[in-house]
C-alpha cells in the first residue's frame, strides 16, 4: 500500500470512529429525552386520573346549572306545545326521587332536572300572576 492509500484509510477509519461517537452521543440524548417524555406522560396521566376521581367544584356547579337549565327548558317546551303544566309534578317527583336515592349514583342529576322543572312551573305561575292583577281591575 502506498502512503497516500494509508492516509486515506486512516482518514476513513477516523471519520467512521467520529461518526460512531456522534451516533453514541445521539443515542444517549434520545434515551434521556425518552425518559423525560415518559416521566411527563406519567405525570399527566396521574393528574388526569386525579381529575377524573374528584371533579372540581366549578365543574360540579356547571353540570348542576346545565341540568337545571335543561329541566326548565323541557318543562317550558312541554307547556308551550301542549298547554299542560308538568313542571310542578315532574319537579316535585324529581326532587323526591333524588331525596330517597332512587336515582342511585345519578341522584344529584335527577334533582337538578327536577329543580329545573319546578322552576319552569314557577316561571309560568309568575307570568299568570300578571293576568290576576288585570282581572282584579287594578
Amino acid at each position: 500500500m502506498t502512503d497516500d492509500a494509508i492516509v486515506v484509510a486512516r482518514a476513513v477509519i477516523e471519520d467512521d470512529a467520529s461518526r460512531v461517537s456522534d451516533y453514541e452521543d445521539y443515542a444517549a440524548r434520545v434515551k434521556r429525552d425518552e425518559a423525560r417524555v415518559n416521566a411527563m406522560r406519567d405525570d399527566l396521566i396521574r393528574r388526569l386520573d386525579a381529575l377524573k376521581a374528584k371533579p372540581s367544584r366549578a365543574g360540579k356547579i356547571v353540570i348542576h346549572t346545565t341540568e337545571v337549565a335543561i329541566g326548565a327548558f323541557v318543562g317550558g317546551a312541554v307547556e308551550g306545545r301542549t298547554g299542560v303544566r308538568i313542571g310542578l309534578c315532574a319537579g316535585i317527583a324529581g326532587i323526591a326521587l333524588s331525596f330517597v336515592g332512587a336515582g342511585g349514583g345519578y341522584s344529584e342529576h335527577v334533582s337538578g332536572i327536577g329543580e329545573g322543572m319546578f322552576a319552569s312551573y314557577l316561571t309560568s305561575l309568575g307570568r299568570a300572576a300578571a293576568t290576576w292583577r288585570k282581572a282584579d281591575g287594578k
